[in-house]
């Protein structure tokens, strides 16, 4: 993920490993963990630290390493051009990673998050969350909104966090269940171009068998009327953001 800060000359060691997916081997034993926590370089603070488990496999991408290893977190695999930090500040993400995948920063395919997203999959891992992965560049936000995609095409669960939202998705395949958690509003956007069969239970405006269609605002800014709520659809791909403010 990268931001307004992406100013820092390519580093001489980053010479490491290549950046082709083909390349993200896995330095640890594959389906070590059931979930995967990709640190992107995008916006991060002290919220991030709670969502943090032991025994998640943490990925750093980037300048997400940087902020692993200055919070005491000892990331399984640090990995991206690092193009946004220090040599000084790289050779601390070196000290501080069990392993680290670093790439040229021009003569790559990847983000450096989906680096990391792909290195997740080949873990054999059936969750991954996101942190760090939103922030002042809407191109590398957007994209990596559309990995929760990707992730549901592997049949992997996926998720992303930032300080006000979580963004999920919902397809025929894969109802979710909604509880408040501290998120006061629900809103609803169709990833593709059309989301069939929409029904909700537990809202304050509820549908049955409705269809959203991209560009649609309908969905926007619900509220749970229960403690719980359910999303369940027909057909397409629907993201579920829920906010704070």
């Amino acid at each position: 993920m990268s931001n307004s800060r992406d100013t820092a000359p390519p580093h001489e060691s980053i010479t490491k490993a290549s950046s082709s997916s083909a390349d993200l081997t896995s330095h640890h034993d594959a389906k070590r963990a059931g979930r995967a926590i990709i640190l992107g370089g995008g916006e991060l603070g002290d919220w991030a630290l709670t969502h943090i488990r032991p025994g998640d496999l943490l990925i750093a991408a980037d300048r997400g390493a940087l902020f692993a290893v200055q919070h005491g977190l000892k990331p399984h695999m640090s990995i991206g051009d690092f193009d946004s930090i220090t040599p000084e500040q790289f050779a601390e993400v070196e000290a501080g990673s069990e392993a680290v995948n670093a790439c040229d920063p021009i003569w790559k395919d990847l983000t450096d998050t989906e680096m990391a997203f792909e290195y997740a999959l080949s873990q054999g891992v059936q969750e991954i969350l996101m942190l760090g992965v939103t922030g002042t560049r809407l191109d590398h936000t957007l994209a990596n909104i559309h990995l929760l995609a990707a992730a549901e095409q592997h049949g992997v669960h996926a998720s992303i966090i930032n300080a006000n939202n979580e963004i999920r998705l919902a397809t025929s395949s894969r109802r979710l269940t909604i509880v408040e958690s501290g998120y006061r509003y629900v809103s609803l956007l169709p990833l593709t171009w059309q989301v069939t069969g929409i029904t909700l239970t537990g809202f304050l405006y509820p549908l049955e068998d409705a269809t959203l269609t991209l560009g649609m605002t309908r969905g926007i800014s619900n509220e749970l009327a229960a403690d719980s709520g359910t999303i369940e659809l027909k057909s397409g791909h629907l993201l579920v953001i829920q906010s704070k403010d």
